[in-house]
């Protein structure tokens, strides 16, 4: 099997992301259009709650590095949150925490990263620390 090459990978899911994931609870674009790479990207889940979030929507920033999607990206909430799943910044998110993120394969997506996440917070009802 041969593995598709990391920038078709992250065009379609560019391409995923303008037409928009799902139901609309989450989405995610390529913070700088100029970014050739693709390394930087910005992701929002709505609060399910509509009480721990700013403004009814939480802000994360994902990286997609060099190794993505043999490894997963690193996605960091824009606001610090007490919730499991995040490492001691309160703000990185711990793939070994989340439900269906666990075990990282590299047929999951952004997309997928950010349905888990979402999940995550309807089960966790995080609270904002600002």
């Amino acid at each position: 099997m041969v593995d598709e090459p990391r920038n078709f990978v992250l065009l379609r899911e560019l391409e995923q992301a303008e037409k928009g994931i799902g139901d609309g609870r989450c989405s995610y674009g390529l913070k700088y259009p100029d970014d050739a790479m693709m390394y930087r990207w910005d992701g929002t889940i709505f609060d399910p709650h509509h009480s721990s979030s700013e403004n009814g929507f939480y802000s994360l920033e994902i990286y997609c590095g060099d190794e993505y999607p043999k490894k997963p990206p690193t996605v960091t909430f824009t606001q610090p949150l007490r919730m499991s799943g995040l490492h001691d910044d309160m703000c990185t998110v711990d793939f070994s925490a989340i439900d269906g993120l666990k075990t990282w394969k590299s047929s999951y997506g952004m997309a997928h990263v950010l349905k888990c996440l979402y999940s995550h917070i309807v089960k966790h009802k995080p609270r904002s620390l600002r």
